[in-house]
């Protein structure tokens, strides 16, 4: 297993975790196309429970961003069961995937098996931005590097105190910024790791997805 916190190549890469949530997933990925840049989002499989999100994973697979595994589950001290996860990503949305990562980035509490070709992606850089104090992540986008790995969240992993994820979208407009002022580019993780990732057949019919 590999294990991957920040970029070997001048760079930054947008990360997502324990979405999909349409409120804030659907428009996050407007923002995305409107900057040409395909993310990397750490899907649970809680998550996925809703139509509407799972929807959404169909179209974030559609538009070409990277889909990661976050776990069957995300409670801390419980088998997140990345096997079972890998299993219902193959199986329900078509692609095979060994990028994964833990919940709450700890190998080691999450007890599970891991496969050895997995890629795990931790991050070198996060935001916070899961808490109410939004003034302090918008200071912390200007500490942001080259190589950097960034930690955001489009969805709200069980038993968190704020629930509001909208503020990842302008947190996302914003990191964008910083780095296109610096000529520093997206970088997409399957430049790096090319057989870890794949498409297995695309479903554009909404009827076939609602299934």
């Amino acid at each position: 297993m590999q294990v991957i916190r920040k970029l070997p190549c001048t760079g930054y890469c947008l990360s997502f975790d324990d979405g999909p949530n349409s409120t804030v997933t659907r428009p996050l990925l407007r923002i995305l196309a409107d900057f040409g840049i395909s993310a990397i989002f750490f899907v649970t499989g809680a998550s996925l429970k809703n139509k509407e999100n799972r929807n959404t994973l169909f179209e974030a697979i559609e538009q070409g961003h990277i889909i990661g595994n976050h776990g069957l589950l995300h409670v801390r001290g419980v088998d997140c069961d990345f096997e079972a996860m890998t299993k219902k990503l193959r199986k329900e949305f078509h692609i095979e995937s060994q990028f994964i990562r833990p919940p709450y980035g700890d190998l080691e509490k999450c007890g599970t098996e891991i496969a050895p070709q997995s890629v795990m992606i931790l991050w070198s850089a996060k935001l916070q931005d899961w808490l109410p104090s939004r003034k302090e992540a918008i200071s912390s986008v200007f500490t942001l590097k080259n190589q950097d790995i960034i930690l955001l969240h489009d969805g709200v992993a069980p038993n968190c105190e704020y629930l509001d994820r909208s503020f990842c979208l302008e947190l996302t407009s914003r990191i964008v910024a910083h780095y296109s002022s610096m000529k520093i580019p997206h970088i997409d993780l399957r430049n790096f790791f090319p057989s870890s990732y794949r498409v297995l057949h695309k479903f554009t019919d909404t009827r076939v997805r609602q299934k």
